[in-house]
């Protein structure tokens, strides 16, 4: 993806700001920031293999605190970033090691949700291709859903 340009002094007042909080609500943080910066506490909680009552009052907390805000997403309660390039400092702070545990634990949460393109994209960053491709089947063409792969969906479209 495109990456931000962020000017120094937004950087350091959000560096600042996240280098006050508590580790706890770091890694509620970093969870949402990996999950493209919107998700739900279950989702969360599947990332961070916590309780979703803690994932729950850690985001009240950071509510409290401004860094993040709630929607109603249909069925659950959707967490977003307030700010969008605070998701931005979150990930580039986050270490490679860990950003790769949390894709592939929030692209096991997103596995039962109906396709989106956050959906593709988390699964394909988490090195899921062929889950993401499933994702992408082409409506109305015949193609049975098991052997909807990448080379499939090619020679349906030559």
């Amino acid at each position: 993806g495109r990456k931000l340009q962020i000017p120094g002094s937004a950087r350091e007042a959000i560096t600042v700001r996240l280098d006050g909080i508590p580790r706890d609500a770091t890694r509620v943080l970093e969870a949402l920031a990996v999950a493209g910066g919107r998700a739900t506490t279950s989702q969360l909680a599947h990332a961070l293999d916590r309780p979703a009552d803690w994932v729950a009052e850690v985001l009240d907390d950071l509510m409290q605190r401004r860094l993040v805000g709630s929607r109603d997403d249909s069925t659950e309660e959707a967490w977003q970033f307030r700010v969008a390039v605070a998701r931005e400092v979150v990930f580039e702070r986050i270490r490679p090691s860990r950003r790769h545990v949390l894709r592939k634990r929030t692209a096991d949460a997103v596995m039962s949700r109906p396709p989106s393109a956050a959906k593709i994209l988390m699964l394909s960053e988490a090195g899921r291709a062929n889950a993401a491709v499933n994702e992408r089947r082409i409506p109305n063409t015949g193609i049975p859903r098991e052997e909807n792969s990448a080379t499939a969906i090619t020679n349906a479209c030559s």
